[in-house]
C-alpha cells in the first residue's frame, strides 16, 4: 500500500474554486456555475427532477430554475472544507436561504414563505474543475418552509 502524502487537492484551489462557486450562485449566473464544471458533470440534488443530471445544458437549466423560483437565493458556506486525503475530494457545509417567487412546476404555490435550510456539498474534481457534484439537505423540510406546511 502506497503512503499518502497529503490532501489530493491544494486548499488555495479549493478555496479559489469554492469563492467562485459561492459567487456564481449567489449572482444568479448560470453560465457561471457551469463554467465551473467538466462538460460530462453529474449533477445530483433533491430538488432536480429525474436526478442526477448530467452534462453542462441540464445543471444550467437548473440553475436558471432555481434563480426563477427563489429570486433572492442565496448560499454561503458554515464553516471550513473538509478535503479527502485519498480522492480529489472536498465536503462543504454550507447554508441556503430564499424566498420562493413560486413555481407550480416545483409544487411551489407563488407569494409562499423564506426557506433556510443547512447542507452539505460533495465535490468531486477532475483537471480543476467539478465532475460530480452531491448536495445533501432535508428537502422535506425545505418544502414544508416555503409551504406553509401544504403542496400545492
Amino acid at each position: 500500500m502506497t503512503a499518502i502524502d497529503g490532501p489530493q487537492l491544494d486548499t488555495a484551489f479549493l478555496e479559489d474554486w469554492g469563492e467562485r462557486f459561492a459567487a456564481a450562485w449567489n449572482g444568479h449566473d448560470p453560465d457561471a456555475v457551469i463554467a465551473l464544471c467538466t462538460d460530462d458533470i453529474r449533477w445530483s440534488d433533491p430538488a432536480l427532477p429525474g436526478s442526477p443530471a448530467a452534462g453542462k445544458p441540464a445543471v444550467r437549466d437548473f440553475a436558471a430554475f432555481t434563480f426563477t423560483a427563489f429570486p433572492d437565493f442565496r448560499v454561503e458556506e458554515r464553516e471550513s472544507l473538509y478535503i479527502s486525503w485519498t480522492e480529489p475530494m472536498a465536503l462543504c457545509p454550507y447554508r441556503m436561504t430564499g424566498t420562493v417567487a413560486g413555481s407550480r412546476d416545483a409544487g411551489i404555490a407563488p407569494g409562499a414563505a423564506a426557506m433556510e435550510i443547512d447542507g452539505i456539498d460533495r465535490w468531486i474534481f477532475r483537471d480543476g474543475l467539478l465532475c460530480r457534484y452531491d448536495t445533501y439537505y432535508d428537502h422535506v423540510e425545505m418544502m414544508r418552509q416555503v409551504t406553509g406546511g401544504g403542496l400545492v
